[in-house]
């Protein structure tokens, strides 16, 4: 018997494999096609398989907050902090009554942790757990807590960017008394970026027994890497003992401590064991401004600024103390620095102790450090390095109570401005001269010596008054150092003596600190008539809206941050932001910002209202529309 195969027909057997498998007719169709579309068509599948990797990313360095609500602690709330943290969402707010809560704070999501406002707050650990408060997310906000008797530090972040710890209170950190400096009031490890320290007060010893001068920085930061770190703004505070009162490692590398772009201003710090501030490594675009030193063994120590720029601008340094067998000075130079550092109207007296003024610690190289306008008094050497530097220095005032000792530069002495002057044409335009003319805090008096002898440094002291700018950290008559007109110049390639400053890379500067030293009997205040007053300022302050720009659209359910900048021919007090007539926030620190929450409704229109106020009552506003919306996706 024959048995016959019946065998399907090519299309007919297509069609059972397309109703199989309906990807084979998809394929079919795609090889069909001309060059161009193909490719059109394999762009487009690449766009919509690789963008959610690029939304998550994104997501991760910027993570949205979907909480908003406030719990409270105590009262009708939850028993402890820790407890609320655990409750809490990203984007909460942690209300705390006021009490003392004994226990060590974990946090970690974006939260703020704020005081309720009913009277202070204190964390505190006994000085049996390690660490007051522990971060480990970004994004975190720390308000008018008070933080004592940690074992280590008092606030440690851990690898977490955008924290803000403002009106603070941190006291009797590293109870151990161990001398690792990142026992500190504050301590960032990790190379965490764009840490704020405002108005907060830190101190060593308060209520346990111990000196002010340790073991621990009052603020400490660790960097990791060349992209790791920086951006920080430390503000308006008082660090009173430590090791160093702000500081970090490394000290050797480009990247090292606070990296680039660091702001520390405002401070009056004293009583340290080391350096009053210590700013070493890159230093690319690192201002030190508006600070107050007083009994620490070291003002400002910059060994080394490896990229530069470092500017150290009307800083006031005094009575700097010997430790551990080493001499005080002024500033702490050397160790291989080749980065540009603009040394500009700072004023040092050493008082009674024993102190240099700018001085080489380290071997190595010093190159590029350029001083103007400074007033030093020493009781030991004004200047001293062991080695030939490469800057300039010129129209600064030199003085020393120390009859056998003037400069040493490069390993020779001289005894005097003239010497020295025309040995190494330096300090061709500056002056010595035995009274300064200054008053017990350092402000300038009529007839003093100082008035009108420095030089102009565009973006830095503009607004002089009389013929020319006057040497030291203040201009007479002028209780309020005024804002320069161009801000601080961003990082040149080629080192200048008196450099032409370009873009402002940095806010507007705040009010300037007043040092109270002790008054010291060796310094005469020149006599004569009252210095003339500061006519009155009828100049309202100049704002503007950055972002969000008027008539610009927002994404609803958004946290945004809106951006003003603020500047005053005085001094800016303050700047409020209002959204739709209600007080948002108050910023006092510039550059000016304010967080919101856009709420989740689409087509709402907002009416932003931004008032800036001026140290002498002036105020002006500025205003900006914006108008919520979805966020919009973009297909093929």
């Amino acid at each position: 018997m024959v048995k016959i195969l019946t065998v399907n027909s090519s299309s007919e057997q297509d069609k059972k494999l397309e109703k199989e498998n309906p990807l084979r007719s998809l394929w079919e169709t795609f090889r069909s096609l001309d060059k161009v579309t193909k490719y059109l068509i394999i762009i487009v599948a690449l766009v919509v398989i690789v963008s959610p990797f690029f939304i998550q990313n994104t997501q991760i360095f910027n993570p949205e907050a979907v909480g908003g609500n406030t719990l409270i602690v105590g009262t009708g709330g939850f028993s402890n902090i820790s407890s609320a943290v655990s409750a809490a969402a990203n984007g909460d707010t942690i209300s705390i009554h006021t009490g003392t809560y004994n226990e060590t704070v974990n946090i970690d999501k974006s939260l703020t942790l704020q005081n309720f406002g009913d009277g202070q707050v204190w964390i505190d650990g006994g000085c049996n757990n390690s660490n007051g408060i522990y971060v480990t997310s970004s994004g975190v906000t720390i308000k008018g807590i008070g933080v004592k008797r940690s074992d280590e530090a008092g606030i440690k972040i851990e690898t977490a960017n955008d924290v803000t710890v403002d009106n603070v209170i941190v006291q009797d950190y590293n109870c151990a008394d161990i001398d690792d400096q990142y026992r500190a009031g504050i301590a960032s490890w990790g190379g965490g970026m764009r840490l704020k320290v405002l108005n907060s007060v830190i101190t060593r010893r308060a209520d346990i027994p111990g000196n002010l001068p340790g073991g621990g920085n009052g603020i400490w930061v660790k960097n990791t890497a060349l992209f790791a770190g920086g951006s920080h703004h430390f503000a308006n505070n008082t660090i009173t003992g430590g090791y160093d009162g702000i500081g970090g490692e490394p000290e050797d590398v480009a990247y090292g401590s606070f990296n680039k772009d660091t702001i520390i201003e405002n401070n009056t710090i004293s009583d340290c064991a080391d350096d009053g501030i210590q700013t070493e490594g890159g230093n690319q675009n690192n201002i030190v401004r508006y600070n107050s030193i007083k009994r620490c063994l070291i003002g400002i120590a910059f060994t080394p600024a490896l990229t530069g720029p470092l500017t150290i601008f009307r800083n006031v340094i005094s009575e700097p103390i010997e430790r551990f067998g080493l001499g005080a000075a002024m500033f702490k130079m050397g160790d291989g620095s080749v980065g540009e550092v603009r040394v500009y109207h700072n004023s040092f007296f050493a008082g009674s102790e024993v102190a240099d003024g700018a001085k080489q610690t380290n071997g190595g190289g010093l190159s590029n450090v350029n001083f103007r306008n400074n007033a030093i008094y020493a009781s030991r050497y004004v200047i001293e390095t062991g080695e030939a530097p490469t800057g300039t220095a010129n129209y600064d005032a030199l003085r020393t109570s120390d009859t056998t000792r003037f400069v040493k530069w490069a390993g020779s002495t001289y005894g005097s401005i003239t010497d020295f002057s025309s040995s190494t044409n330096q300090e061709k335009n500056g002056i010595s001269t035995s009274n300064f003319g200054w008053d017990s805090n350092f402000r300038l008096q009529t007839g003093s010596p100082l008035i009108d002898k420095g030089v102009v440094l565009p973006g830095y002291n503009d607004n002089f008054s009389g013929s020319a700018p006057d040497i030291g950290a203040f201009e007479f008559a002028v209780t309020v150092i005024p804002s320069p007109t161009t801000g601080f110049p961003t990082l040149t390639s080629v080192p200048t003596a008196i450099p032409t400053p370009t873009k402002a890379p940095t806010p507007t500067p705040t009010r300037v600190p007043t040092p109270t030293p002790t008054p010291i009997p060796s310094v005469v205040p020149s006599s004569g008539p009252t210095p003339t007053q500061t006519p009155i300022d009828n100049i309202k302050p100049t704002i503007v809206i950055t972002y969000p720009i008027n008539g610009s659209s927002i994404q609803r359910g958004k946290r945004i941050t809106i951006i003003a900048s603020a500047s005053d021919n005085i001094g800016i007090k303050k700047v409020e932001f209002y959204i739709n007539g209600r007080l948002k926030c108050t910023d006092l620190i510039s550059s000016y910002s304010c967080q919101w929450k856009v709420p989740r409704q689409s087509d709402v229109t907002y009416t932003i209202n931004v008032i800036a106020y001026d140290t002498s009552g002036n105020q002006s506003s500025a205003q900006s529309t914006v108008t919520s919306t979805r966020a919009r996706y973009l297909f093929f």
